[in-house]
């Protein structure tokens, strides 16, 4: 009897070394793996901000109206960084937490923090709607009258969806759902998700209306003239009948120059 329960004490012991053992080696694989996969995913992510810059700074160069006009220098950092006189405030000096436009120097700072987050979040249509909203701020520096805030906002999101319109490699369902979330969380400045969403839609010109000041103000204060759609956007249904996929009121910057 003692015999037999050596017997099965050391088998028990064999299995769970085996295992272990095993156990061990798939973790260290998938280490392995994931390691080799974070190069790939910085150089891929780096690679789209260089090209959504280009193509962003292409389609200002080459809207008429917009050709004599700087568009906006891109500059990365890390979170929290101090810009000293880079923008104009009272004492000289920026924090800047997150993703900003400066119009006193004409700059879109870019925190790779946020960056990474968006990208990790919804991939490259994260990365493309962060970069729009703010070439957008460097639009209505450039054009506009300065709005008050959520008016202000919504149209960066408005300008933002025209920017994105054309772009084939991202999701307009993905950046739908970063207007809807309000991304900068806390913050009343920006508008309910169901304007934001609605503000990206005019953009994109899935809906009708344009990202003018009078528009925007009234998207701010609820007077809509689509208030079915609105219903829509705060139900959790979903948009119903509607393709965010077509684009029946087509818009490029120019209609920014020039209302449809």
């Amino acid at each position: 009897m003692q015999a037999q329960l050596y017997l099965i004490n050391e088998f028990m012991k064999f299995t769970k070394l085996f295992f272990l053992k095993k156990s061990i080696s798939k973790l260290a694989l998938l280490l392995f793996v994931w390691n080799l996969s974070i190069p790939n995913a910085k150089a891929n992510m780096e690679s789209f901000i260089e090209s959504t810059a280009e193509y962003f700074t292409q389609t200002w160069l080459e809207t008429p109206g917009f050709e004599k006009i700087n568009p906006p220098q891109i500059i990365s950092l890390n979170p929290n960084s101090k810009i000293l006189y880079g923008c104009r405030t009272g004492n000289n000096s920026k924090n800047i937490g997150g993703s900003a436009y400066c119009s006193f120097s004409n700059t879109i700072f870019l925190t790779n923090d946020q960056l990474k987050f968006f990208y990790e979040e919804k991939g490259k249509s994260g990365i493309a709607y962060l970069m729009a909203h703010e070439f957008a701020h460097a639009v209505q520096h450039a054009v506009f009258n300065e709005l008050d805030n959520p008016a202000k906002e919504l149209q960066a999101d408005c300008i933002a969806g025209i920017f994105t319109s054309s772009m084939l490699n991202v999701s307009r369902s993905e950046m739908l759902s970063l207007a809807k979330l309000s991304l900068h969380l806390g913050s009343d400045d920006h508008g309910t998700g169901s304007q934001r969403a609605y503000a990206l839609l005019t953009g994109l010109g899935v809906i009708e209306g344009t990202c003018f000041d009078k528009d925007m103000i009234k998207l701010a204060k609820g007077k809509i003239k689509n208030k079915s759609i609105m219903r829509l956007l705060n139900s959790r249904s979903g948009l119903g009948s509607i393709d965010i996929e077509k684009t029946p009121y087509p818009k490029t910057l120019l209609h920014v120059l020039n209302p449809i």
